[in-house]
């Protein structure tokens, strides 16, 4: 590093003495075996539909029809707010 304030006019310029040279270099992409692209450009992207929520128990269910949301009163969804979990995936382009 430039160690006075003259704007490199002496020696020691600023010279970038690191190993990594920090220019732009072309470097290949490295995959995993196996990996596959996920979409095509163009791809038609089905609608998911997931119309119930499971309790972990396998017997407990509540509707997700946004038209009949459930509240905390509604007898179908009895599960404090640590055991319902919604996850919702949109895909990112």
């Amino acid at each position: 590093a430039d160690s006075d304030a003259d704007a490199d006019t002496d020696a020691d310029s600023d010279a970038d003495a690191d190993a990594d040279s920090d220019a732009d270099t072309d470097t290949a992409c490295a995959y995993p075996s196996g990996s596959v692209e996920p979409m095509t450009e163009g791809e038609v992207v089905t609608p998911y539909s997931w119309p119930e929520a499971r309790n972990m128990d396998g017997i407990r269910t509540a509707p997700l029809d946004l038209d009949d949301v459930p509240c905390e009163t509604d007898p179908n969804i009895d599960w404090s707010p640590h055991d319902v979990l919604l996850f919702v995936s949109i895909p990112a382009w």
